[in-house]
């Protein structure tokens, strides 16, 4: 929240603050809210907003590979599976995203990771385009597991991953989408990399149909 006078609002005598979700509005009484530890509390004014699961990420859109499994499913379940720069993912060939797991800027500006992000895609693309038939670009484990760790690395023991709640944390108390460093250092991670040994290549004479 951006603001000048919220939180200073939050501080008034007659203003009261109840950090626990709302179960329902009480059947005895329209202007009570009835909250998830069973309290009830008299309202003034009920502001609804319904906030956002930001770990169903794409949901809900659907992406399998050729091993049935689902790229969410992999995504939530893994701290490992997304993390090469949050744009591919080992195991699905030709798919690039942008702001996958662990790729949300803890400082400085999104359109400048998006771009960074963007401009590794389009020359995958562009590499693509050389190729016969159906040919692939999948992202290797190896890679995928160098970067998960060096993002570890950063974040273990970053005031995000301390004692407190956040949106940006899974069900397990880790902040899997924040990129934990610079925009500047995103950039020279990215470069560092041997794309000949970082991007698996099939080559396929088949057209694709």
């Amino acid at each position: 929240m951006v603001s000048d006078t919220f939180y200073p609002s939050l501080l008034q005598k007659h203003v009261h603050f109840h950090p626990s979700q709302v179960k329902c509005v009480s059947a005895s009484n329209k202007k009570a809210l009835i909250t998830a530890n069973g309290e009830t509390i008299e309202v003034d004014v009920v502001i609804l907003a319904t906030g956002y699961d930001y770990h169903s990420w794409i949901r809900p859109l659907t992406i399998h590979n050729a091993s049935g499994e689902e790229l969410v499913d992999i995504w939530q379940a893994s701290d490992i599976r997304g993390r090469y720069f949050g744009l591919a993912t080992s195991g699905f060939p030709n798919l690039f995203h942008l702001f996958g797991p662990a790729s949300r800027p803890s400082q400085g500006a999104l359109s400048t990771i998006a771009e960074l992000q963007a401009r590794e895609i389009i020359r995958c693309v562009k590499q693509l385009s050389t190729l016969p038939g159906q040919s692939t670009m999948s992202i290797s484990r190896e890679a995928e597991d160098q970067m998960a760790r060096t993002i570890y690395q950063g974040i273990k023991d970053s005031p995000f991953a301390q004692n407190c709640g956040g949106w940006y944390k899974n069900g397990k108390g880790f902040p899997s989408t924040l990129w934990p460093f610079t925009a500047f250092r995103f950039y020279r991670l990215l470069e560092k990399f041997d794309k000949e040994k970082t991007w698996i290549v099939e080559s396929s004479e088949e057209s694709i149909k």
